[in-house]
């Protein structure tokens, strides 16, 4: 069974984590004959040095302008040669069995469309913080869960190319365009799925709290609700309990998200757990 890999990158990106998430697919133990990059702008020669390291092995498209995540994935969506794509993240690592695992889902249940998992965040090296961010399994807890916050973690997807560009491809949507998307996908009520185990290993930053704060974020938390709403995925009372829930959390001060966040955190199988 064959695949495509979608991946961006932009000026900003660490050369060296970019290395590293290029590896992890490489060294997958299905390996894919289409790893599509889209280079989201002009990059630096940092960069560009590490993509012709691995030229032969990667589809390269090259944007004039940097057009954000949302666009550049669904130009490189287009041209991606087979129907499963991977999503994969520029300075995330995919672990080995990662793409065996979803491949064996898909050819188990050819009705589903879309096959995410867990992730493992770390800051310095795979397993540092030991966090375990968990996603429902089955598709009427995906359906249930959507109402609240994104049910698939970016990153560990692999989905029906059709599929997306049936519901209108990527968009440009602040820092939520996956769950943008996902939205767009299940309204119309396909198979979905998430793997209960680890497919990839997540860097995250000590601004990460800082980032998920502010009005620009809620605003786009009202609209996701307000999409949701309008789709009849939610209802009204839903709705108001989520932005509400979301206000208090956008707007309080990042040390204070800090602790609401880690206040998720639960002991599993000798590593914490969160949801976001």
């Amino acid at each position: 069974m064959n695949y495509s890999v979608l991946m961006a990158v932009y000026a900003k990106e660490n050369p060296q984590f970019l290395k590293a998430s290029i590896e992890s697919m490489l060294a997958q133990t299905i390996p894919t004959d289409d790893f599509v990059i889209v280079k989201d702008g002009p990059l630096p020669a940092c960069l560009e040095e590490v993509l012709q390291i691995y030229h032969d092995h990667l589809h390269l498209i090259s944007l004039a302008r940097n057009v954000g995540l949302g666009p550049a994935l669904g130009i490189g969506l287009a041209s991606c040669k087979h129907e499963l794509v991977a999503r994969m993240d520029s300075d995330d690592l995919s672990r080995p069995q990662r793409i065996a695992k979803q491949l064996a889902v898909f050819a188990q249940q050819p009705e589903c469309v879309l096959c995410g998992g867990y992730i493992e965040e770390f800051i310095e090296e795979p397993g540092d913080l030991g966090l375990v961010k968990k996603v429902p399994i089955e598709t009427k807890d995906i359906f249930n869960f959507i109402k609240r916050r994104n049910p698939f973690n970016h990153v560990t997807v692999m989905f029906k190319k059709n599929t997306i560009i049936q519901a209108g491809n990527y968009q440009s949507f602040y820092f939520n365009e996956d769950y943008e998307l996902w939205i767009r996908v299940l309204s119309s009520h396909p198979q979905v799925t998430n793997l209960a185990e680890c497919l990839c290993d997540v860097r995250v930053g000590n601004g990460m709290f800082e980032r998920r704060g502010g009005w620009k974020y809620l605003k786009y938390d009202y609209a996701l609700q307000k999409k949701l709403l309008n789709l009849g995925m939610t209802s009204p009372l839903e709705m108001s309990m989520n932005v509400a829930l979301r206000s208090a959390v956008r707007l309080m001060p990042s040390s204070f998200r800090k602790h609401v966040y880690t206040h998720f955190l639960r002991q599993n199988q000798g590593k914490k757990t969160i949801t976001d």
